[in-house]
């Protein structure tokens, strides 16, 4: 039994750490549906382990009185799971890198936001550290940098990571912006789309979060490119957020045909 309550005590202490850890990512402007669903989960899982009776008290009485709704709720529940196991299963396809033997290769950095001071945010600036070396290292390798406008105020994401970019020492001319996509899915086609028209290589390599590649290499594959991963490596205390953020992605894209 003693055993029993300090298992409880434990679970209580770390639904609340990681309350606060999701309430930290909401303030830090990463918030969206990863978020608030790992918010309200965590709160959720404190709350039954700081009530274990109440709580058994309330099912009981669902079981009771309400059977088929909590049947229902049952079913529910479980299915999100499966789905979550399911989901990041795939994530974690993202998590090694997969760089090409082809000589003629393009690289596609996705954006992930800008600063109030029109630089390149901290995700952002993960995914270009990513592959960074290896463009010093392929200096005759082209770089499509891909993401729209969020506000009248600021740079796009493209022309951020392009001055990001030339910055760090990567020239001008080997840089193509791509600053009229919005979401992933158009990354991916929009990036297609000028790779074509200046006549680069379709084989790419994907630069972009670990929790994202999977997801990218998806939609690159529906646009026809041949997608390698470059993954950059998200800060700890965002990675849970953004995880079950990418988690509703992917089921958005398997429900998509492009």
């Amino acid at each position: 039994m003693k055993n029993s309550k300090e298992f409880t005590a434990i679970k209580c202490w770390a639904c609340l750490a990681l309350s606060v850890l999701f309430l930290c990512s909401i303030g830090l402007h990463y918030s969206g549906p990863g978020g608030w669903t790992g918010l309200v989960l965590s709160v959720w899982g404190f709350l039954i382990h700081l009530y274990p009776d109440q709580w058994a008290d309330w099912k009981e009485q669902m079981r009771t009185n309400h059977s088929s709704l909590f049947r229902a709720l049952k079913i529910l529940g479980y299915t999100c799971l499966v789905l979550a196991v399911v989901c990041s299963a795939l994530i974690t396809t993202g998590l090694f890198e997969s760089l090409p033997q082809e000589k003629d290769v393009t690289v596609i950095i996705c954006g992930s936001g800008v600063n109030h001071d029109g630089t390149v945010s901290l995700i952002g600036t993960t995914r270009i550290n990513a592959v960074l070396d290896w463009l010093k290292e392929h200096p005759d390798v082209p770089v499509v940098v891909s993401g729209g406008n969020y506000s009248a105020d600021l740079p796009s994401e493209a022309e951020s990571m392009k001055n990001h970019l030339i910055e760090e020492g990567i020239a001008e001319e080997r840089i193509y912006p791509e600053p009229a996509s919005m979401n992933t899915r158009e990354n991916l086609s929009c990036s297609a789309e000028l790779i074509r028209a200046n006549h680069l290589p379709e084989t790419v390599l994907i630069a972009t979060s670990e929790f994202h590649e999977y997801r990218c290499g998806l939609y690159a594959k529906r646009n026809n490119l041949t997608p390698y991963r470059k993954p950059g490596r998200t800060p700890w205390y965002l990675l849970p957020t953004c995880w079950i953020r990418e988690c509703y992605g992917i089921l958005l894209a398997h429900t998509l045909t492009r």
